[in-house]
């Protein structure tokens, strides 16, 4: 069978296309962006006086804890999913098929912010409960 000009430049074009539609959906599927803050809750925080301005601020920060949790999870999952992925063997390969291609930078990213997102549920958890001893004045 005869490899003609066209029909190496449709390959070639496909090969790039399918590289750039992974490449947006590696970039789309993990964040950047760290863990954030509820807004206003360091206002609130130091202006805290009474049970309830304490329990409210112990809500605040247990509702983030949990939003960082699930981030966490889900960085996780990806972790694994870059892990195990499949990348189609470029055109120029001779083996042609599939060819094992897990992306390590990928991983390193996903559990990156994986632990980030882990340890800010932990501190965000610590300091709702620290508002709740508070708002009930436990300091033993």
């Amino acid at each position: 069978m005869r490899i003609t000009q066209r029909s190496k430049r449709h390959t070639t074009f496909l090969a790039l296309t399918t590289i750039a539609v992974s490449t947006l959906i590696i970039l789309g599927g993990c964040a950047t962006q760290g863990p954030s803050t509820p807004q206003g809750i360091e206002q609130r925080a130091e202006n805290a006086r009474t049970e309830i301005d304490h329990k409210n601020v112990a809500s605040m920060y247990e509702q983030q804890a949990g939003i960082d949790k699930e981030s966490s999870e889900k960085h996780r999952r990806l972790a694994l999913t870059y892990a195990k992925s499949w990348t189609p063997a470029p055109p120029w390969n001779n083996r042609g098929g599939t060819v094992p291609k897990g992306n390590p930078m990928m991983v390193r990213h996903c559990e990156n912010l994986a632990n980030l997102y882990a340890q800010a549920s932990k501190a965000n958890f610590e300091l709702a409960t620290e508002h709740r001893r508070a708002a009930t004045g436990d300091y033993k």
